[in-house]
């Protein structure tokens, strides 16, 4: 909009706005009121800078840099503070929308660059969301007004979610706590029951104020102290009693956690717990139980546009108040959150049928059937594409007639962000995914394998180390667990997967894992993969130009060794070690899980292959000479066929 169209339609705003935000503003009023589907570029001049020292404060200045200040890290104080704002964009009018997004950017003497997004929105349209039109933060109670809302709506018009509480099996969790009475209780409902209650996802922090003992069991079987509650556990409670739940489950106190036939029985039934619970309460940005489930939101901007109109000859002056917030970033409520760090809490949202999830920005829903946030601007029933801020493989596995290749994919997603997450005891590694594993094999059907999957172990065995990352085993929880070496579960680092190949290269005849007592809580007793493939020797192995440097990092040449006629040749492999080293000190022997054609042909006119295999040293403590540890995965290619064809197949061990 031109400078003389601004200063005729819009007389002033209150509160204050400098020339460059009025401009904007009034640009995204035009494109509101006037459904006008352009985008606008408005530019600010240089010398126009925004200055703490400005005796007239421009409130939407402040506001973006009170933003930036909280939302960008890197930048120091001073540099904030004197950031500017320089471009504004202002994206077109969606019809189907009653909001429009704002991008302000800036930069610091530093010239470095920064963005706020902000959202706007007429006040017509949003009067009943209390975290639009509240110039103050909300106290719980209206904030809780949006849970109840997504609740009711859940349970009388979600059909999908509907027929997966009709359709479920889970027993009634051992202890609740009863919330219906200022005084809490313990309280064993019987086996049998079906009760509605509530479940807590929360991080313990550094230790907690309150837990039930064998000590204090009859006790809290009586009475438990509210006083003595953490903020977080007071919290959950609130939120329980404002849905109308009675029941309230939270395993610090329903699992008697001296007691480790209690534990492993309990942890056994997490599944059940989780997934038969009305809903879950996420407290994501909190680091322990003083943290709360309740932050309070930063308040909107009001504007009010004082505006000249022309109506038949006459001119009309209007208000219309404009409400601002930033943009909403749901991959910060869970993939970047603190209970995001937790290994034990990541299969408690999988689980769960309806979760509402306290972020330090505001509310958020997620059930079967959508994600909807407190604003309003986030809302998507197609959970299955929101990799960046849900747990897909719950999601995944409660769609109707899902293709079973998508769940497995869903799995080794799943399994790349809890290979992210940290454990206080090493030893809970399979047991803080037994619940997921669990709901995994009864929509599959399949075995699981020590965090693999029988009917996918060709694929499932070729997890790696991602790039630029240094692989680090697991001690404490290999001596603890007995983990096997082809499981990624015996690594303390990130895990990533490969695509394979086309065509299969080996036969597994046999694949197992048993267990000392209860599966995925005890200690493993044994674990074996055996089968037919073809196993190539590696004669050399080391890699260019990378003296003194770990080998996981490098680009690795080796040495193929061709078994009908001894000769060898040079080939490249892009390597992904277990564990980092800077050399490798033992023979290594190559098994071929996957082999690819490669579209162009060269040595002598012969086709040439892309391997994809695993690294592996002899066993030497075996009687069997074709026992094997693996100590990491490659990617070969341009391979000769003949090498792959003279190479014959062997039985092998992987253990």
């Amino acid at each position: 909009m031109s400078a003389v169209k601004w200063e005729q339609r819009y007389k002033g705003f209150s509160p204050y706005l400098c020339e460059f935000c009025g401009r904007v503003v009034s640009r995204q009023l035009e494109m509101l009121l006037d459904k006008d589907l352009g985008i606008s570029y408005l530019y600010r001049e240089e010398d126009s800078r925004r200055a703490p020292s400005s005796t007239e404060v421009c409130v939407l200045c402040n506001y973006a840099l009170s933003m930036l200040q909280g939302k960008i890290t890197k930048f120091t104080e001073e540099e904030v503070l004197n950031t500017y704002t320089t471009r504004a964009i202002c994206f077109p009018y969606d019809p189907t929308k009653s909001w429009m997004e704002l991008r302000i950017h800036g930069k610091s003497e530093s010239k470095r660059n920064a963005e706020q997004v902000l959202c706007c929105q007429l006040q017509g349209s949003i009067m009943d969301s209390p975290i639009w039109t509240s110039s103050n933060p909300l106290d719980p109670v209206k904030q809780l007004a949006s849970a109840n809302r997504w609740l009711k709506n859940c349970q009388e018009n979600h059909e999908a979610c509907n027929a997966l509480e009709a359709s479920l099996n889970a027993s009634c969790p051992t202890r609740l706590i009863d919330i219906s009475r200022p005084t809490l209780l313990l309280v064993c409902p019987p086996a049998a029951s079906t009760v509605a209650y509530a479940a807590l996802s929360h991080c313990w922090g550094g230790g907690l104020p309150i837990k039930t003992t064998l000590n204090n069991l009859q006790e809290h079987l009586v009475a438990i102290q509210t006083d003595a509650l953490p903020r977080t556990y007071r919290d959950a409670v609130t939120v329980s009693r404002e849905l109308g739940i009675r029941y309230l489950w939270i395993d610090s106190l329903c699992i008697i956690q001296d007691d480790p036939r209690d534990w492993e029985r309990e942890a056994a039934r997490m599944a059940s717990v989780y997934e038969g619970a009305v809903v879950t309460i996420v407290a994501s940005w909190g680091k322990n139980g003083d943290s709360g489930c309740f932050h309070p939101p930063k308040p909107s901007m009001a504007i009010e546009a004082h505006g000249q109109n022309s109506l038949n000859g006459d001119d009309h002056i209007s208000t219309t108040r404009l409400y601002l917030r930033p943009t909403p970033d749901p991959a910060r409520y869970l993939g970047n959150s603190h209970l995001s760090t937790r290994a034990w809490t990541f299969q408690e949202v999988i689980l769960s049928r309806r979760a509402v999830v306290f972020t330090d920005e505001q509310l958020y829903w997620q059930c079967t059937s959508v994600l909807e946030s407190e604003d309003g601007l986030e809302s998507s029933n197609h959970l299955l594409g929101i990799r960046d801020s849900l747990p897909s493989l719950g999601v995944a596995i409660r769609q109707p007639d899902i293709p079973l290749y998508e769940l497995y994919n869903s799995w080794e997603v799943a399994t790349q962000r809890y290979s992210k997450r940290f454990l206080s005891y090493p030893s809970d590694k399979f047991a803080a995914l037994a619940g997921i594993i669990q709901m995994f094999q009864r929509a599959t059907g399949d075995i699981p394998l020590a965090g693999l999957w029988k009917s996918n172990i060709c694929k499932d065995l070729l997890w790696n180390i991602p790039p630029n990352t240094h692989g680090k085993l697991d001690t404490e929880a290999i001596g603890a667990l007995n983990i096997p070496s082809w499981s990624w579960a015996k690594l303390h680092c990130p895990v990533d997967s490969q695509a394979g190949g086309k065509e299969p290269c080996v036969k597994i005849t046999d694949a197992s894992v048993t267990w000392s007592g209860v599966p995925l809580i005890s200690k493993i007793q044994h674990a074996s993969i055996s089968g037919l493939g073809k196993l190539v020797k590696l004669a050399e192995f080391h890699a260019q130009d990378r003296v003194g440097q770990c080998i996981c990092k490098a680009s690795l040449f080796v040495r193929f060794e061709n078994a009908f006629d001894k000769s060898s040749e040079y080939h490249k492999v892009y390597g992904h070690f277990d564990e980092c080293s800077q050399e490798i000190r033992e023979p290594l022997t190559c098994l071929v899980l996957y082999k690819d054609a490669r579209s162009f042909s060269r040595y002598q006119g012969g086709d040439v292959l892309s391997l994809s295999t695993l690294f592996l040293t002899a066993v030497q403590d075996t009687q069997s000479k074709s026992t094997y540890h693996r100590v990491g995965m490659g990617m070969f290619y341009d391979v000769p066929q003949e090498i792959f064809d003279n190479c014959s197949e062997t039985e092998f061990t992987l253990i």
